[in-house]
């Protein structure tokens, strides 16, 4: 199973892993090289998000894959990720 988490600054999100995290990595890019400007996403299970990418901004994604046995032991994520896709910091 493929997990894929972006951080962003102090926050971090779940997205669905059939997420197309190479557009997104384009537009965060295309918005951090020039004029900053507003990128929307979906986190897992959340409400749509928007951020303003700046030069400024610390963006990191990880993509990690997990045995199908642990895939059926997701409470792990499902107790990490909150109504909104947030990951809870504790």
């Amino acid at each position: 199973m493929k997990v894929i988490q972006l951080h962003i600054d102090e926050k971090s999100y779940y997205l669905d892993a059939d997420h197309d995290v190479r557009v997104l990595q384009v537009e965060m890019l295309a918005a951090a090289s020039g004029t900053p400007a507003f990128v929307t996403f979906r986190p897992a299970g959340g409400i749509e998000v928007t951020v303003l990418v700046t030069l400024h901004t610390s963006l990191r994604f990880e993509v990690s894959y997990r045995q199908e046995s642990e895939a059926n032991n997701d409470d792990e994520v499902a107790t990490d990720v909150d109504q909104y896709g947030f990951l809870d910091a504790a």
